[in-house]
């Protein structure tokens, strides 16, 4: 990646968009998500609705993209209370609020909140 953007190096943005856009980026998975095919016959038939083969995982990506905005939005705030529990819900879902390279020393130096 170019040193001048956010993605980590584990490439989480590239690989959560890619799976999030899929209704509006085709790809060969997106078009078989419309197929069904009867294994008893084998005949293939079209679906008004693409079966989602990664249904927790786009939920996931969804509550990690949520957590992620608030994150900043919170930040530019600067209210610590705040940003504190933007922090305890992502840590509960067990799902990163923040693009730090490393999540883990991010988890352990966020800010404690104010009385």
């Amino acid at each position: 990646m170019a040193a001048n953007t956010r993605e980590p190096k584990s490439g989480l943005l590239r690989f959560e968009f890619v799976r999030l856009s899929q209704a509006t980026h085709v790809t060969s998975s997106t078009i078989t998500g419309y197929l069904a095919v009867d294994e008893l016959t084998g005949e293939t038939s079209l679906l008004q609705q693409a079966v989602d083969r990664f249904p927790v995982g786009n939920l996931l990506d969804l509550g990690m993209a949520t957590a992620m905005a608030c994150w900043i939005i919170e930040s530019l705030r600067e209210e610590p209370n705040r940003l504190f529990e933007v922090q305890r819900i992502a840590d509960e879902a067990n799902i990163p609020s923040t693009l730090a390279e490393d999540y883990e020393t991010a988890r352990k130096t966020k800010p404690k909140p104010k009385p």
